[in-house]
């Protein structure tokens, strides 16, 4: 996938986390301006514990969730697929439906 002039490497850090709270923080500003339907919740959970992993939802009319997770990682060598796995750890958990 080709992103024109993002250079993700230079991602500003915001709070204790360094760039990787500043990439979750711009994830959730891209979300909260994408709302699935009419009428939905923005909720961003700004790395409250007991996440699972999801950065921030839109809570839908019908009380089901689209869940947003970033990961941050600048070189493909340095993922952490057991990070990969927090997303479904989470709706596995959670006792609304996901979408």
């Amino acid at each position: 996938m080709h992103h024109p002039g993002i250079d993700f490497s230079r991602i500003r850090s915001a709070g204790a986390e360094g760039q990787r709270s500043g990439f979750e923080q711009f994830v959730c500003e891209l979300a909260a301006e994408d709302p699935p339907q009419d009428g939905a919740v923005f909720v961003s959970l700004a790395g409250a514990g007991g996440d699972g992993g999801v950065e921030c939802f839109w809570t839908l009319a019908g009380g089901a969730e689209v869940g947003w997770q970033a990961k941050y990682w600048t070189q493909r060598e340095d993922v952490d697929k057991a990070q990969l796995d927090h997303l479904s750890a989470y709706t596995r958990s959670s006792p609304v439906a996901y979408e």
